[in-house]
């Protein structure tokens, strides 16, 4: 399976002690493919407030933020949940049907 994660905005506060424009949320998206079905999942992660090393906001860049994100979520439970929507994708959803006994 391949992700291509992106950032899809964020969240500032003011100021956190002596840092302005310091990120709270990140939104994310991550589009996975495999073997020609797609799926996209968008998350939203809460970033801590820093506390030994700060970057400006101007110097952010895409890359830095979606490690961040990376560092926070639970990959492993990411990627089954984007199995389960390229499975879906794939072969469609399942439909309840009457027991063959009945």
């Amino acid at each position: 399976m391949e992700k291509i994660f992106s950032i899809t905005s964020l969240q500032c506060r003011p100021q956190i002690n002596d840092y302005t424009e310091v990120i709270a949320y990140v939104s994310y998206q991550v589009n996975a493919t495999e073997d020609g079905s797609s799926a996209v999942y968008n998350g939203m992660v809460h970033l801590p407030a820093p506390t030994d090393s700060f970057t400006t906001y101007s110097e952010l860049t895409e890359e830095q933020v979606i490690t961040w994100v990376r560092s926070i979520i639970d990959e492993t439970k990411l990627d089954n949940l984007l199995q389960r929507l390229l499975y879906r994708e794939k072969y469609g959803e399942p439909v309840e049907t009457q027991l063959p006994w009945s």
